[in-house]
């Protein structure tokens, strides 16, 4: 199969691809090179103690006797870590550990990984399956961007970076917009 449209850069990629036309020129498309500041991890950190951690931040634990395996309703969604269902949390919980699991993370306080990826999807009609997301394995990229609540350097992932609110220059960061 031929295809002549341009390939593009799309938004998870911003930051952890720097695009560079073929030399044949822009109808031929793009060339994906890493960023200069994107890192690979090539590593997997322990996590075996997060889930006690989530439970501590206030994640009910799969398997509690409140928590129905396959029934989220529609007051709650799922926390994964590398893929497994470790729990689950209301809506509004959801956001506030992710909030703490960044700033332990970004503090690198309780042992949370530097690379952890934490991607929170929201609810939304049509959207895609809301929950906590959390990757701690390699094969990830990871770009660093400054946290403005810790004043600290975060490491970040393309599917975390996607819900978060990223400025490019300082004049972009309008505290909750």
């Amino acid at each position: 199969m031929r295809t002549t449209s341009v390939r593009k850069l799309l938004p998870e990629a911003w930051g952890f691809l720097c695009p560079v036309h073929t030399p044949d020129g822009t109808p031929c498309g793009l060339l994906n090179h890493l960023a200069a500041a994107c890192r690979v991890v090539t590593s997997t950190p322990p996590t075996v103690h997060l889930p006690k951690l989530l439970v501590s931040l206030g994640m009910t634990p799969l398997g509690a006797p409140t928590v129905a395996v396959g029934d989220t309703g529609s007051s709650s969604v799922s926390v994964l870590l590398d893929g497994r269902v470790v729990g689950e949390v209301s809506q509004a919980q959801a956001a506030e550990i992710a909030i703490k699991l960044r700033t332990l993370k970004a503090l690198g306080k309780e042992k949370v990984p530097s690379t952890l990826e934490i991607g929170l999807v929201p609810v939304l009609t049509g959207g895609q399956y809301p929950g906590l997301f959390l990757m701690s394995g390699p094969a990830r990229m990871v770009r660093p961007v400054l946290n403005l609540s810790t004043n600290t350097t975060e490491m970040i992932g393309s599917f975390e970076q996607v819900y978060m609110d990223i400025a490019v220059v300082p004049e972009e960061a309008i505290k909750d917009v």
